[in-house]
């Protein structure tokens, strides 16, 4: 088990209530397979660097967790094939 903290964007336009819903779907995948949820911080909306599709600014979300690798992929994948997500990156924090 080690600790990795994962950002990712969502589209701007998304109602508050649709991201807590799937912040807590997330939050009960990790929680399902083991591992923990460490801290869960909505940075809010703000501008990006360069243009993702249309968008000129996202809802951003840092999420840390402790877990196993295979559940880093799973999250991952959820991550992808979620139509609201617009990026995410997933690091592994060293101690």
């Amino acid at each position: 088990m080690r600790i990795y903290e994962s950002l990712f964007i969502i589209k701007p336009d998304v109602p508050e209530e649709e991201i807590d819903q799937r912040l807590e779907a997330l939050r009960t995948v990790l929680t399902g397979a083991g591992a923990t949820v460490d801290k869960l911080d909505k940075w809010g909306k703000r501008k990006l660097a360069y243009r993702v599709d249309k968008y000129r600014e996202g809802f951003y979300v840092l999420v840390q967790y402790t877990a196993g690798p295979e559940m880093v992929k799973e999250f991952e994948r959820r991550l992808r094939v979620s139509d609201i997500v617009l990026k995410f990156l997933s690091v592994r924090i060293d101690e």
